[in-house]
């Protein structure tokens, strides 16, 4: 695998060197001829020469800062994570602040266009907020130089006592649909800072040849003014290369030795200064837990690639379960997990240009030449079987998965625009959920741009009240009549035009409004069941809803100031909530439960949900999926996965509801496989309140299908 073939780790500041050592064989000339004049201007020319090292140096972090902070900041996942109302912490951890190592930057933090400090990291651990005031001015004139064009700067920044190099960027997104939004609404800059402690000027010492290297004032010492981003000075002092004038004088016999040696120092200086610039670049394209390329990297090589039109296919892949593993088992073994991927990623990729992490969970993997979308078929083909075998780390059998997305290019448009329609069939892929490989297509685009589009409308829509709950009635086989109702959330736009939930519902998910809407969904449902009678309340929700941290007690208050009883909702539980979370669905659900409302497994044999849920968890009723029930007639094995529920379900005391019936015969079966319950639009389509009271009285099932359900 020939890994950064285009890219050029060393640097050659070969013309600096010459004209350095030509200046110092030129002072030795001159002392001969002068020896008091050679002293004063070897005197200058060492504290020329250290001020344009210490500068080139602290030139040369501000610039990798910049670079780096550039790239983490241009990106759309980046940009969504942060521009959202509901901040994605755990991605801002995962890619910033969980590196803030100091191998890189040792502090990493986002501000928004006025200054205010929103996250910030030291050394692997949140740091406070205030941080902001105390950059000041110097952080104040950073963000100043932004904008018109100049996505990035870097500078030095006084902090109190200390002295911080700071790269700052403009967190923005490579989507055309999303680069709309960001420069419509308001702008974050995302920060990575190197102090510039006493420890780095002993680095600093080392790498130059210097002694007493400090910003603290010091009598009889050399020093430097280094400019600060707010225009301020602040003074650099180090002890002298040379002696005073008066040692000078003492120790003419050894002079000649001293410039020889001085001529020595200055080679080493070169070699070992450019040694510790070729590592920082090095360090700049590397991934310190996997070793593999980063993002930065994979874009370079893709960049030099697309300068010679050369065909490429790339594959962006995320883990499916990460996260879960980190919850389940900690960092540690995420962080070993992500190590024995790359590995697997690496021998399944092998005939690949390049394999990369791109940050958290995702990686990429590059293949270039005419051949590359056959080579990328196979590879992706390949990894889908790798990961059907478990990864064994430690005593731990862990099984997870990939969402993977594949795009491709005859040569003839950007790197950029590559990598962006990759990322877009990546998460096509994830939510698909076929456990299969998604090429980019054209369609994706739209509906991405029609999210773009909703999820600016979403949050106004919410707050104005545009979304409201209507309700499908459920049946009870025995009477006939509507037992219970399940609120289901339908959008009026203010110009009536409709928005199906099918559309709003994955966008309120992904940008983090779905918590708000439920628990205002939630509200509206039961301010109109107060006036049903007793009837129970049915809410379907959303696993994000239920992995929220505060959904229990959210709900808990709810109830509490509505004056409803728990015993009358019915929250509908997702087979995927109980798969992907386990930990945390046992903890809501028991919480959940002890608040006495009651648990339905939805969606019931529609895919690998478990018998063992039945068992497990304290639900009071089973629904079946509209797959199974539509399948049952004519599929004996559909049949038998009724059949098997509902004895279950009554064994261990639960009712069962049949979802999905469209036909009187569907509704006649289902009864005479004992089904508790019916739901479909054969009963009714859903109805708003008004039109809902106005059924309660009416039987929906026919008497003597009644009976024969009975008997």
């Amino acid at each position: 695998m020939a890994l950064f073939s285009g890219l050029n780790f060393r640097s050659s500041p070969k013309g600096p060197v010459i004209a350095l050592l030509a200046s110092v064989l030129l002072v030795c000339a001159y002392f001969v001829a002068n020896i008091w004049t050679t002293t004063q201007a070897a005197e200058e020319l060492a504290l020329a020469r250290t001020t344009r090292a210490i500068n080139a140096t602290f030139d040369d972090q501000a610039r990798h800062l910049q670079r780096l902070v550039e790239d983490n900041g241009y990106w759309d996942d980046a940009y969504l994570a942060i521009a959202r109302p509901s901040q994605d912490e755990n991605f801002i951890w995962d890619n910033w602040g969980y590196v803030t190592t100091g191998e890189l930057y040792d502090q990493a933090f986002i501000i928004d266009d006025e200054g205010k400090m929103l996250h910030n990291f030291k050394k692997q651990a949140k740091a406070s907020l205030s941080d902001a005031e105390r950059l000041g001015t110097g952080l104040n004139a950073l963000r100043s130089r932004l904008g018109k064009g100049k996505n990035s700067t870097a500078g030095i920044v006084r902090y109190q006592d200390d002295i911080l190099i700071v790269g700052l960027a403009r967190i923005r997104p490579v989507d055309l649909g999303l680069q709309t939004r960001e420069r419509q609404g308001r702008q974050y800059f995302l920060g990575f800072a190197q102090h510039i402690g006493q420890n780095r000027l002993s680095i600093l010492e080392e790498n130059l040849g210097l002694t007493g290297l400090s910003f603290k004032p010091r009598p009889d010492a050399d020093k430097i003014l280094i400019k600060l981003a707010s225009s301020e000075k602040i003074a650099l002092y180090w002890e002298p290369f040379i002696p005073g004038k008066i040692a000078l004088k003492q120790a003419l016999p050894f002079l000649a030795i001293g410039f020889l040696a001085i001529l020595v120092v200055i080679g080493l200086l070169a070699r070992f200064g450019m040694e510790a610039v070729n590592e920082v670049n090095r360090l700049a394209l590397i991934d310190p837990l996997s070793q593999l390329p980063n993002r930065r990297a994979l874009r370079a090589e893709m960049e030099m690639r697309a300068k010679s039109n050369e065909p490429m296919a790339l594959a962006f892949i995320d883990l499916d379960g990460f996260k879960a593993v980190n919850d389940a088992h900690g960092h540690a073994v995420g962080d070993a997990l992500i190590t024995d991927y790359a590995a697997v990623l690496r021998e399944v990729g092998a005939e690949s240009v390049m394999v990369a992490r791109l940050g958290g969970d995702e990686f990429a993997i590059l293949f270039v030449g005419n051949n590359s979308s056959v080579a990328i078929r196979k590879f992706a083909d390949k990894l889908v079987k790798r990961l059907r075998r478990p990864f064994r780390l430690g005593e731990r059998t862990i099984v997870v998965g990939a969402s993977v997305g594949l795009s491709e290019s005859d040569g003839t448009f950007p790197a950029t625009e590559l990598m962006r329609r990759a990322d877009i069939a990546m998460y096509a892929s994830k939510t698909e959920k076929k456990g299969l490989a998604r090429w980019f297509e054209d369609e994706l685009d739209q509906k991405r741009n029609l999210a773009a589009r909703v999820e600016v409308e979403l949050d106004d829509a919410i707050r104005a009240g545009h979304i409201m709950p209507r309700y499908q009635p459920v049946i009870d086989v025995r009477t006939g009549r509507i037992i219970a109702i399940e609120a289901l959330a339908r959008w009026s736009r203010a110009d009536g035009t409709r928005v199906p939930p099918s559309i709003f519902i994955p966008v309120a998910e992904q940008c983090g409004l779905i918590a708000k809407l439920g628990d205002q969904l939630i509200r509206n449902a039961i301010a109109d069941a107060h006036q049903l009678d007793g009837l129970r309340l049915t809410i379907n929700l959303s696993p994000f809803q239920l992995r929220h941290p505060d959904f229990a007690p959210s709900l808990g208050r709810i109830l509490a100031e509505t004056n409803f009883p728990a015993e009358c909702i019915e929250l509908d539980i997702k087979e995927g909530f109980l798969t992907e979370s386990p930990v945390h669905a046992t903890e809501t659900l028991a919480k959940l439960h002890g608040m006495g409302i009651n648990l339905v497994l939805d969606d019931f044999g529609s895919g690998a949900t478990s018998i063992g849920f039945l068992r497990q968890f304290s639900f009071s009723k089973v629904k079946l999926a509209p797959s199974c029930v539509w399948d049952a007639q004519m599929d004996e094995v559909a049949r038998a996965i009724v059949q098997t529920t509902v004895y279950l379900a009554h064994r261990l005391s639960m009712r069962v509801v049949a979802e999905g019936i469209e036909t009187a015969e569907q509704a006649d079966f289902m009864m005479l496989m004992g089904c508790d319950e019916l739901q479909g639009w054969y009963f009714s389509k859903s109805l708003d309140l008004q039109d809902l009271l106005e059924r309660l009285d009416q039987p929906l099932l026919e008497e003597p299908k009644r009976i024969g359900a009975a008997a």
